[in-house]
């Protein structure tokens, strides 16, 4: 018996979000997930957990195979897209998770997703 699997093509850019699980990173990654507006820097982060910014970026390269910044913004273009789905305007998200305005969420929205904001929500 033959078995005919219909799978979709793969997408340009992966929209999932590796979330780091060491007891390290733990409460970063906590904070930035109740708010991805958190602004405190990596340099911050190290010294409330008593570790150099080095020891943060190689963990965060370790387990999330990417850096605090891109990790960051990872997570807030994937709380865009949750804001999104429950048809949020595009000013509310882009203040929500930080953007500096409108149109700069406009401009790194379709850098994360490879859509555009009217696009996403169209999906």
């Amino acid at each position: 018996m033959s078995r005919v699997l219909d799978l979709p093509a793969p997408a340009e850019r992966e929209l999932l979000l590796w979330c780091p699980g060491s007891d390290l990173l733990r409460q970063i990654i906590a904070t930035l997930r109740e708010d991805p507006a958190e602004t405190t820097t990596l340099v911050a982060w190290a010294s409330h957990l008593g570790v150099s910014s080095r020891t943060l970026t190689r963990a965060f390269l370790a387990e999330a195979g990417m850096g605090f910044a891109q990790w960051r913004a990872a997570a807030r273009i994937r709380q865009a897209i949750v804001m999104f789905a429950r048809s949020e305007g595009i000013v509310d998200v882009a203040e929500r998770v930080r953007f500096r305005s409108a149109g700069s969420f406009n401009t790194a929205l379709p850098r994360g997703t490879g859509m555009s904001p009217e696009r996403l929500r169209s999906q």
